[in-house]
């Protein structure tokens, strides 16, 4: 007996763990490397205010229907994200991502080759917004994965301002294309630099073998829209937060360019404008990033729609002065880069990483509601008034709502102190 236990004690000693190793110093930077040129790439689609004029003029459409294809566009970017949270929860990164980039390149080859407007809706609004938000799930996956648990809030943002980076790094070139070949010609060129950057995207990702789902569902009950039912009130608050702050931003979005235009700004610094208002999104995403890992999810959120209140505040206060447009603008930046990190990390640590992807495909469904509403009533209040002036402070109060809802937050259990009682 003495002996079978010492061989089956000497068995189990033997046997291989039942969790496999960590990864490799090299395969994170690996999944996060491909990850954020993957986010890249895919941020042209908030170049689209670079194309708005130069659209507008070759197609002699209005500004309101030419903004209702970028609202398009976040509408099927939210349905993507919040199915695709779900639906895709389980694929394997490399090929979801060289799939998303095929047809987002074909997309915006489309849009551009049609030389109609519903060919913009169907290319750049429909298959263009849906990429993006597929795009936009296989980041969160990687960003809230294992491989970073510690530091969950850094990676997040990292991957985030990837996204914001592409903005900054591309609107100079598609300013100049547009500039050059014009705007329908300016979306093919953009559609074949997807294209051009799927191969080495992929393989990065597989070579990282980032194969895991966001959160591997422990028990199914856990995972249903019923088991929000408890913190209906938790998610309601966090839509709030969502979509009024990022009202401001999309609208920013879909008309920076228009916006400057309208009060006088030269147009060949439009480009280097839009980028400007893109490198604050993107830096807002990496010091949300550092904020969400330290701070309570209540005090981030509430510090992340403060700067497009004031911001846009200013903005609508002086109608004709250029440098008061680019802080309200900068403003909705920093808040639309601080949301994207601190909600996504905020929902996994208040509700559970068991309950996140439902909870936030729920909760994403107010982005999608403000992607309709921003750019749309941006251009109607444009073509009625000819300025942007009630546009911007419409955004500013939505932005001032946005902090009082996150001031309303339950306590944060990972952070001492941040209690209200």
């Amino acid at each position: 007996r003495r002996a079978a236990a010492s061989a089956a004690g000497s068995a189990e000693a033997a046997a291989p763990p039942a969790e496999a190793e960590p990864p490799s110093a090299t395969r994170p930077l690996l999944a996060l490397g491909g990850a954020a040129a993957f986010n890249c790439i895919l941020g042209s689609l908030y170049l689209w205010s670079v194309y708005l004029v130069g659209l507008q003029q070759e197609l002699g459409a209005s500004r309101a229907a030419l903004s209702a294809v970028f609202s398009l566009a976040t509408t099927a970017f939210t349905t993507a994200s919040s199915v695709g949270l779900i639906v895709f929860g389980r694929a394997p990164p490399a090929q979801l991502a060289a799939a998303v980039l095929a047809v987002a390149a074909f997309g915006l080859w489309f849009a551009g080759s049609t030389g109609e407007l519903w060919g913009l809706y169907v290319g750049f609004g429909l298959l263009f917004g849906a990429c993006n938000g597929v795009g936009h799930g296989v980041s969160l996956r990687i960003g809230q994965s294992k491989m970073f648990e510690s530091r969950k809030g850094m990676a997040t943002g990292v991957l985030f301002a990837a996204r914001a980076s592409g903005t900054v790094l591309l609107a100079p070139v598609a300013h100049a294309a547009v500039a050059q070949y014009g705007a329908l010609a300016a979306l093919q060129i953009n559609g074949l630099a997807i294209l051009a950057v799927g191969l080495p995207i992929y393989l990065a990702l597989h070579v990282s073998n980032v194969n895991r789902a966001l959160a591997p569902p422990k028990d199914k009950a856990r995972t249903s829209l019923a088991a929000l039912r408890p913190h209906a009130a938790t998610c309601l608050k966090f839509a709030g937060i969502l979509g009024l702050g990022a009202f401001s931003g999309l609208l920013a979005y879909g008309h920076a360019a228009p916006v400057l235009s309208a009060r006088g700004a030269q147009t060949a610094s439009l480009g280097v404008a839009v980028s400007a208002f893109s490198a604050v999104n993107a830096g807002a995403r990496l010091v949300g990033g550092g904020l969400i890992d330290s701070l309570s999810a209540r005090t981030c959120l509430m510090l992340s729609s403060a700067p497009a209140a004031v911001g846009l505040l200013i903005a609508a206060a002086m109608p004709g002065s250029v440098p008061a447009a680019m802080a309200g603008l900068c403003g909705s930046a920093a808040t639309y880069g601080l949301l994207a990190t601190c909600l996504a990390v905020s929902v996994g640590r208040l509700l559970g990483q068991d309950l996140f992807a439902t909870a936030y495909g729920a909760i994403f469904t107010s982005w999608g509601v403000a992607g309709i509403a921003g750019p749309v009533i941006g251009g109607l209040l444009y073509d009625f008034t000819q300025t942007y002036t009630l546009s911007l402070a419409i955004a500013s109060i939505c932005a001032a709502a946005a902090v009082a809802c996150a001031a309303a937050l339950p306590d944060d259990p990972t952070k001492e102190g941040d209690r209200c009682d």
